[in-house]
């Protein structure tokens, strides 16, 4: 080989360092590069992932409030005995509440259904229907919440807009 000039070793030199640079370049650097991309891109898909995940936690943990509140609501501790006792003094102060006249009263038997007691009272209401409607409206609304299983309203006179009828109301208690 000859003995290059030195111009052309300059040039040979100042190439030899481009392809040097532009190799380091493509093999070192720019995979390093693509590489953090990749992880800033993951750490963006992390932390938006996180915050569903908080979001759904939060959720979650007002579900739980809620549900934990119903279940006291329900479940309070007592016996029979107290729970028709308030159920009873319940409708008679609602049906006083709202101008309804409770004929007759007959708390029934506890119903047992494995993790919960129904209980259930059968009446005979008197009333205006505008009253009987709104007695009826109240029974099912917070705080009560009862069910009416049974209802059978008749006017009770042709001159009157009195309606007397049998009504059977049950609520449920979570046995513990």
């Amino acid at each position: 080989m000859r003995n290059l000039s030195k111009r052309e070793g300059i040039i040979f030199i100042v190439t030899i360092a481009i392809i040097g640079v532009y190799g380091i370049f493509s093999l070192v650097v720019k995979p390093w590069l693509e590489s953090a991309q990749d992880i800033d891109d993951q750490i963006t898909a992390a932390e938006q992932k996180l915050g569903k995940q908080y979001k759904i936690l939060a959720e979650a943990r007002n579900k739980e409030k809620h549900y934990v509140k119903m279940v006291e609501a329900i479940g309070k501790v007592s016996s029979d005995a107290q729970e028709i006792s308030s159920i009873t003094n319940s409708l008679e102060k609602t049906s006083r509440q709202v101008g309804v006249k409770i004929a007759n009263m007959q708390p029934q038997r506890p119903s047992n259904r494995g993790d919960f007691v129904v209980f259930a009272v059968d009446m005979i209401l008197e009333g205006e229907w505008s009253k009987v409607v709104r007695f009826l409206y109240e029974i099912q609304n917070q705080p009560n919440s009862f069910s009416i299983i049974e209802l059978n309203l008749e006017k009770y006179s042709d001159t009157t807009n009195v309606l007397r009828g049998r009504i059977v109301v049950s609520k449920i208690k979570a046995s513990l």
